[in-house]
């Protein structure tokens, strides 16, 4: 049974807030699957109506209302949609066939669907346009219609795309090709109102009520704010609830209040505690459709803006309020739950009792590394009767939970009040050293050890020192400093303190490349903090434990390890949160998933300034450059560049990543004399092996592209490779050095090492062994190509560009491309021109004769002809037979010169291009000449003639004939040529010929 679906873009919602942030997102996503991911009431489908309605992209648009979507019944709605809304006016020439029968001609449990996906995807390569394909409410299709639409997405090429939105993950692997930077998840976080936009919104409703408490308390739920907005009289969200509650018999409305006092809504539990709730209540508040969730066994949660709404009521009754929460803190301390008895005393006005609760609490709390917990305690006292003791651990647990800011004026405070502590100033250290002021870090840990009290103080101080020392590059010093912390954590058997200290010594010995030590010392912390239940406090060794399975080579152990990790992070809102996200980054960058390492490195990027991680911040946009300029983004790649260098303090420990930063984006622009030198100052700072064993391979292949690569280049990365112990760092430079490491193998240098380095699209077909195909590209003339001598129909002029550019220069980004072939433009028509022209080529070189690969492959941030191609251009034919010493094949050579290099086409390049050719080949017709005036004059004779043929207003092709004619003694050709070589210059250049001349020839000539 087909799908029902709609072809008609939803219209407009009165009061509609448009969404500008999310539709230019959507605008500028490259991704060819992008699924919109929320529960009911989050404006999915709105939102895909705005970006249909503003795109300017030809839609087809289909609402999938079927409880049962099956493959076929999706097949069907696709090709319908398509042929009525896109073909008609996108291409009209085309219809949409499967094995040459139309697809209505089979029963739909017969149609042979799997192969209709890439027959679909392959007709759509034909369009002369972009197409987007929104399917609204992709719940409904089965696992084997999102199988079928995986199938259309991995043949769906560059410009079109599936737009989905769902209530949860479809039944397709969404996750794994969002992992592979093919597809875009926007969720509920990024689908709720902001701030701004629920105020702008509520504003343009004209809600009279208190827009900071709506906004608040409806955390950005749209149909809530919708809600909230619509009453006649001014609501606000407890006031909804208010509504619903008056709808309860009178027994239970009068009662229910009571219930505030409750997280989690029982019958048992409520009258174990005391509430005088009527029988039945429970029931009764279900059917009256206030907002619960159910949590199994009968069991609700109210929502908080419901138990706000009832903890208000409550209150107006105070000994009744009291009386309940003191009997709801006496059960949750005999359930042994701290928090939940703390808060009950503190509504309870039992402050003493809730203080002390409070203490144990934090005392536990800081033990544990819980900085969230401590936070969440302390401040629900709002500092009023907090010891100097406890505003310092508030500051630091602010510090640790992403308010750095309040977090430093508070310590300064107690510095200004005299309460300058060794906690205080071991807190104030931990700032310096995140941004990297290192001399002000060493400095409070002397302080901070100076007014320490007791062995763990001391510790704390010791431990930070040595991180000081360390980044000061005083390495020795460190070590020893950390050598007395290690003895205090061993003989105090303070086993959380000692877990840090030997994070610290890591930390020193990662520097050195002493990995095998460093796992040991990171699995030994790990054992620590999962033996005491520390698991916020683990965050970081995991990442350190990640980080060291990276560079080893174990990618996919590391994203296992990242992936445990960081949603626990985020829950925990812990400042490891960062660290993780930049890891999963550097593995994705070194497998080559450059979207990806992206999106990782920007979220990191976006964690990092609550914490004040400045330096990290630094090193994030070093690394958003690399991956950006790899995923084809030149100019974002540059402006990343720019934000690296103004955070740039001329801090010691960062100059590594600046100047490898700064190497790389040079060695990108061709600017190789810049590169060298910053990859040469990056050998002699900092402990980077990693950076290390990159500058030294990058200066290696410098060296090779200005023709004095040595076997001591690669020696000297070949021992920075041993000290890091792995070869594995090379991986991420896979593309830009394959140059150079086949250059190795063919000079038998260390072919050992750098064997798996070759990338099978990268060298040609001999190394890779793969089978060639002959790619034929005639570009003087009339353009024409073959592939394996079969004619290719180029579809229109910018395809034939785009095939000739590509076979000249090589691989490219899409920016470079289009910067050539549409002069420096960067318009959205010509980006949108530049993927159909991809398109449109890859399916006109597959067509010509049957391809087992990509013909026109987009890898590593960059488009190329397929490595599998055996390339003939005749216009690099011409370039590279000056390097023949055979007069006959440069001949051959020359003889391809059949016209002007791509006539009728006018971009600079192709401008600049068609010169420089015809000068090379006059160059060549001069040289062969030469060459053969003695050996073979007749032909030189012809030669000279060809040139006079390529080029009939260039003097210096008269000039040598003439010069020929009189070598062999023939005067009257001479004198002939000498007339119009006259004539030329006349008419031509308006000048006579140089009088000597006139008697040196005009003599022989008689």
């Amino acid at each position: 049974m087909p799908v029902a679906f709609e072809t008609t873009i939803p219209r407009a919602l009165r009061n509609e807030l448009e969404r500008m942030a999310l539709l230019e997102r959507l605008a500028q996503s490259e991704a060819s699957l992008i699924c919109l991911i929320a529960p009911s009431g989050f404006g999915k489908t709105t939102l895909l109506a705005q970006h249909a309605r503003s795109s300017g992209e030809r839609t087809v648009w289909l609402s999938l209302t079927e409880d049962d979507c099956d493959a076929a019944a999706l097949a069907v709605a696709m090709r319908d949609a398509i042929q009525r809304d896109a073909i008609q006016t996108v291409m009209p020439k085309l219809e949409v066939k499967t094995g040459g029968l139309e697809m209505d001609s089979f029963p739909i449990d017969s149609f042979p669907i799997d192969s209709f996906a890439v027959t679909l995807a392959r007709t759509l390569d034909q369009a002369r346009e972009n197409l987007t394909l929104i399917l609204d409410g992709a719940d409904v299709l089965s696992p084997e219609a999102g199988k079928w639409l995986e199938r259309f997405l991995n043949a769906l090429q560059e410009g079109h795309r599936v737009i989905l939105s769902a209530h949860s993950e479809p039944n397709m692997r969404v996750a794994q090709l969002a992992a592979q930077g093919r597809a875009l998840m926007i969720g509920l976080e990024e689908l709720a109102f902001s701030p701004d936009e629920a105020t702008q919104y509520l504003h343009s409703r004209q809600y009279a009520g208190h827009v900071p408490t709506a906004c608040a308390s409806l955390e950005g739920w749209p149909a809530g704010l919708a809600l909230v907005a619509s009453g006649a009289n001014p609501l606000t969200p407890e006031s909804l609830v208010l509504e619903v509650l008056d709808r309860l018999p009178p027994a239970v409305r009068a009662a229910i209040p009571e219930a505030a006092v409750l997280a989690v809504w029982t019958e048992g539990k409520a009258t174990a505690l005391g509430c005088e709730l009527p029988a039945g209540w429970l029931r009764q508040v279900r059917r009256a459709g206030l907002p619960l969730t159910p949590l199994g066994g009968g069991a609700q949660r109210p929502h908080a803006t419901l138990l706000w709404a009832l903890e208000r009521e409550l209150s107006e009754r105070a000994a009744r309020h009291a009386e309940l929460h003191l009997a709801a803190g006496r059960q949750a301390h005999a359930d042994g739950d701290g928090m939940r008895t703390m808060r009950h005393y503190l509504s309870a006005g039992a402050n003493d009792l809730a203080l002390e609760v409070a203490s144990q609490l934090c005392t536990r709390f800081q033990a544990r590394g819980e900085h969230k917990l401590v936070r969440q305690v302390l401040e629900a006292f709002q500092g009023e009767r907090l010891s100097a003791e406890w505003r310092c651990a508030l500051a630091l647990a602010l510090i640790e939970t992403g308010e750095a800011a309040r977090g430093e004026a508070g310590l300064h405070g107690l510095l200004a009040a005299g309460q300058g502590s060794s906690a205080v100033h071991a807190a104030l250290g931990l700032l310096a050293g995140r941004a990297a002021q290192r001399e002000h870090q060493l400095e409070h840990a002397q302080r901070a050890f100076g007014l320490a009290h007791n062995d763990r103080e001391r510790l704390v101080a010791l431990r930070l020192q040595a991180s000081a020392l360390d980044n000061l590059s005083r390495h020795q010093e460190a070590l020893e400093v950390l050598a007395e912390a290690m003895r205090l954590g061993e003989t105090g058997h303070d086993l959380p303190e000692l877990a840090q200290t030997l994070e610290m010594k890591h930390s020193i010995l990662y520097g050195f490349g002493e990995f095998a030590q460093c796992e040991t010392l990171v699995l030994r912390c790990i054992e620590i903090y999962t033996s005491l239940d520390m698991l916020t406090r683990a965050l970081e060794a995991q990442n350190e434990l990640a980080e060291l399975r990276r560079v080893q080579g174990r990618g996919e152990e590391s994203l296992v390890i990242l992936e445990r990790a960081i949603p626990f992070a985020r829950r925990e809102s812990s400042m490891a949160l960062p660290l993780l996200l930049e890891t999963r980054g550097d593995v994705h960058l070194w497998n080559a998933q450059f979207a990806a390492a992206i999106e990782a490195y920007s979220e990191a990027l976006a964690q990092t300034g609550p914490f004040k991680l400045e330096a990290q911040t630094l090193r994030l946009w070093a690394e958003i450059s690399e991956a950006l300029a790899r995923n084809g983004d030149a100019v974002g790649a540059y402006s990343a560049l720019k934000h690296m260098r103004a955070l740039d303090r001329g801090s010691v420990s960062l100059q590594t990543v600046t100047l490898f930063a700064t190497g790389l984006s040079a060695f990108r622009d061709g600017d190789l004399e810049s590169a060298q030198i910053a990859f040469e100052q990056v050998l002699f700072r900092g402990r980077d092996l990693v950076r290390l064993a990159r500058a030294h391979a990058h200066l290696a292949e410098i060296a090779r592209r200005q023709g004095r690569l040595e076997r001591h280049h690669l020696e000297a990365l070949i021992a920075s490779l041993d000290r890091l112990g792995t070869d594995t760092v090379l991986k991420v430079d896979a593309e830009p050095l394959a140059p150079l490491w086949a250059a190795c193998l063919e000079r038998g240098w260390f072919p050992e090492r750098f064997t798996n380095l070759i990338g099978s699209e990268v060298v040609s077909s001999g190394i890779s062994g793969k089978q060639s195909v002959k790619l034929e590209v005639c570009s003087f003339g009339n353009l024409r190509a073959l592939v394996a001598d079969q004619a290719v129909h180029i579809p229109f002029a910018k395809a034939g560009e785009l095939l000739v550019w590509l076979a000249l220069h090589g691989p490219a980004s899409r920016d470079k491309i289009i910067d050539a072939l549409w002069d420096g433009s960067n318009e959205q028509r010509h980006l949108e021109y530049f993927k159909v022209a991809v398109r449109r080529l890859r399916a006109a070189l597959e067509e010509a004769v049957p391809l087992e690969f990509n013909p026109l492959p987009f890898e590593a941030g960059a488009y190329r002809l397929s490595g599998q191609f055996e390339i003939d251009l005749d216009a690099q034919a011409l370039t590279q037979a000056f390097e023949l010493d055979d007069p006959a094949r440069q001949a051959q050579a020359l003889d391809r010169y059949t016209g002007d290099f791509l006539p009728g086409m006018d971009s600079e390049w192709v401008l600049e291009t068609r010169r420089n050719l015809l000068d090379q080949a006059l160059d060549l017709a001069h040289e062969i000449g030469r060459q053969l005036e003695v050996s073979d004059p007749d032909a030189a004779t012809l030669i000279y003639k060809q040139a006079i043929k390529l080029e009939s207003t260039d003097v210096r092709n008269y000039l040598a004939l003439i010069q020929h004619y009189r070598t062999l003694k023939q005067p009257s050709n001479a004198a002939r040529m000498f007339k119009t070589y006259v004539r030329i210059l006349a008419e031509h250049y308006g000048e006579q010929p140089d009088p000597e001349l006139v008697r040196a020839l005009g003599g022989s000539s008689g």
